[in-house]
């Protein structure tokens, strides 16, 4: 946004983006543009967010995504027009292309009213307007793989200012997401709702006051003002701060009176809140006391909660008896690849010394990431046979996700993830935790409580996202793709063997706890006592060896894609249905709480007096819950109960 000489503001379609992370972001943008405004003398009243490594790569990546696309695009349409959206007549100019018929429009400029913006592409199609025969629609490059609500909102922003061009509003939205494929909506199904959001934007804007700064605490995200907001935020103690608090439960509780970690650690059991459920209430009561432990005494505090008689398969109860061929894994990752790539599957095992092996596959594309994810899954397939009691240890859900992801995206070992999945193979650490204890951290990442049982670690690589950029320095410096001629990789091979090191560590500390407890686990089905095999079917067979070859041809060529399909389509309809039940039996492993915030969920539910009741040749059970829940079910939505 910026001041007009007689005072006015304009504003972009990235503006209200920014408006939509909160209103916070949204006043700190306005301040910046007030004192950009007055000539800049003097400080800043507050700094936005510097860009780091990440957030260069990402602009990085989407630059090239953009070209990429303006290259193809070039080919197929050589007169295809780009505008210098610096230059003073850029409006002009793009006005002048547009009534020329130009066949696409690279870095339009588009006015209408107070707003201005630069679409990435204007497509012509044919269709009568004011222009002529012909009209224009809004195309976006996009790095994501499929499409987000706030594209949506951006593309309609152009739409409006394009139907101020040719009189006439364009009929679809388009997007080139980041794996290359096309995307596009209907402008008339998102219109109302982003016409609404424009008018309260501008009310915002209308009624800004550089006194009134909104509260941060109030907002979903902070945008490029993260830093600043979290500032304020802990200097009065917010309850943002608590670990796995809801916003819909400071909302609760601020109305109730209660506005600081300190006063709710404070709150006396058994104290009631309107709209929160007791056992809610409780855990964040509990955790809210145990970090104000942990910042009076300088040690992260804990302590094991106690197990539920009405729902013991909870917390330690999930960790199963230690096996010899016990395996823990971790996977990096880079997004930026087509498709994205699981580089590095990484897995640690104690050896009969007790001391750590670490074991690692490589992939650096598409074919190495089929072979190192098959070599992976035989490994732990073999280890498994030999002692079914083995486990495959990770912590958060990203580890069973990828390889659920790889066995669909390849049509390779299916059969053996789903044994995996079947027999409860894979066991997630972190919930194992949540469910068990009451850590006094803001956080439950791997990074945050494993000074529990470790000391501090002293690596170049520290962070899931500094792997990353990591990771794309190694892809500019040439060197080799063997870890053992490559600093880079060495260094990102060590810190994921810290990652697997670190979960093996706290399965021991987790069985201590166990054992102190005496707390017996509790398995979800029987151990299989007999190897586990199965021939492949027939159109197994086929399918493996058409995407055998489809991976031998070149990468986007119409022959590879063929195949693939080919492939792809022979057992389509079984593999369609894995998303919906995988996502089925994660939603039964879930806390209260992050069924609440699940927006396909209810959370929260209690049981009302109503006796059951049948409906046809089920059974009716009545519950109730908050109805201020954000959710997209509604009247008529198929659920179901999971406790």
């Amino acid at each position: 946004m910026r001041r007009l000489p007689d005072g006015s503001w304009t504003y972009s379609p990235k503006d209200l983006i920014a408006w939509l992370e909160g209103d916070f972001a949204a006043w700190c943008e306005r301040e910046a543009a007030e004192h950009r405004g007055t000539g800049g003398s003097g400080a800043p009243p507050r700094e936005p967010d510097a860009r780091d490594d990440e957030m260069e790569l990402a602009v990085r990546y989407g630059l090239e995504h953009e070209q990429q696309h303006l290259d193809r695009l070039r080919q197929l349409h050589p007169t295809l027009t780009e505008i210098d959206p610096k230059a003073p007549n850029a409006a002009a100019v793009t006005r002048e292309a547009l009534r020329r018929g130009a066949p696409v429009v690279f870095q339009a400029v588009l006015e209408s009213g107070r707003w201005m913006g630069i679409a990435d592409f204007l497509h012509r199609v044919e269709h009568a307007s004011g222009l002529g025969d012909w009209a224009y629609e809004p195309w976006d490059t996009k790095l994501a793989r499929s499409a987000k609500p706030y594209f949506l909102l951006q593309l309609c922003a152009y739409a409006e200012m394009l139907e101020a061009t040719q009189a006439l509003r364009p009929d679809r939205l388009g997007f080139i997401l980041g794996d290359g494929s096309e995307s596009h909506f209907r402008t008339d199904d998102f219109w109302h709702y982003y016409r609404r959001l424009k008018r309260q934007f501008e009310r915002f804007q209308a009624e800004w006051d550089p006194q009134a700064m909104p509260d941060p605490g109030a907002d979903r995200g902070h945008g490029r003002w993260t830093a600043e907001a979290e500032r304020i935020l802990e200097a009065r103690d917010d309850l943002s701060l608590v670990a796995g608090i809801s916003r819909s439960m400071i909302v609760r509780l601020r109305e109730a009176g209660v506005e600081t970690v300190a006063a709710l650690g404070a709150l006396a059991p058994g104290h009631a809140i309107p709209g929160i459920a007791p056992a809610s209430l409780a855990r964040v009561r509990e955790q809210a006391a145990m970090q104000l432990e942990t910042r009076a005494s300088g040690t992260i505090a804990w302590r094991r909660r106690e197990p539920d008689p009405d729902d013991p398969r909870r917390g330690l109860a999930l960790l199963p008896p230690p096996s010899p061929l016990d395996v823990y894994y971790d996977i990096e990752g880079f997004p930026y690849a087509p498709g994205g790539l699981e580089y590095l599957h990484g897995a640690t095992t104690v050896e009969p010394d007790g001391s750590l092996a670490f074991h690692d596959w490589w992939a650096h594309d598409e074919p190495a990431e089929k072979r190192a994810f098959e070599q992976f899954i035989d490994w732990a397939w073999a280890r498994w046979q030999e002692d079914p009691a083995m486990h495959i240890y990770h912590y958060a859900a990203y580890e069973r996700t990828a390889l659920s992801r790889l066995s669909t995206k390849y049509g390779t070992r299916e059969w053996e993830v789903d044994q995996f999945l079947r027999h409860d193979v894979l066991v997630d650490l972190l919930t194992v935790v949540r469910q068990g204890f009451v850590i006094g951290t803001p956080s439950y990442s791997l990074k945050d409580i494993e000074h529990l049982y470790m000391p501090p670690r002293d690596a170049e690589v520290s962070s899931a996202g500094a792997s990353v950029v990591e990771y794309q320095k190694w892809i500019d410096s040439g060197e080799p793709g063997d870890w053992q001629h490559s600093a880079i990789l060495t260094g990102l091979r060590n810190y994921n063997r810290d990652d697997c090191d670190s979960t093996a560590q706290l399965a021991a500390w987790l069985r201590e706890r166990q054992a102190e407890a005496g707390i017996a686990w509790i398995p979800l089905v029987e151990i299989a006592d007999a190897t586990i095999t199965r021939e492949p079917t027939e159109a197994e067979t086929v399918a493996t060896a058409l995407l055998e070859e489809a991976l031998a041809l070149p990468d986007g060529s119409d022959e590879r894609r063929r195949a693939q399909m080919l492939g792809w389509l022979l057992e389509f309809h079984r593999r369609d249905e894995k998303p919906m039940w995988w996502r089925y039996f994660e939603r039964l492993m879930m806390e209260e709480q992050q069924l609440v915030d699940d927006l396909d969920c209810l959370g929260g539910l209690t049981r009302t007096d109503t006796p059951p009741r049948p409906i046809r040749k089920s059974t009716g059970l009545e519950y109730r819950f908050d109805p201020g829940q954000d959710t997209r079910l509604h009247v008529g939505s198929d659920c179901v109960v999971t406790t």
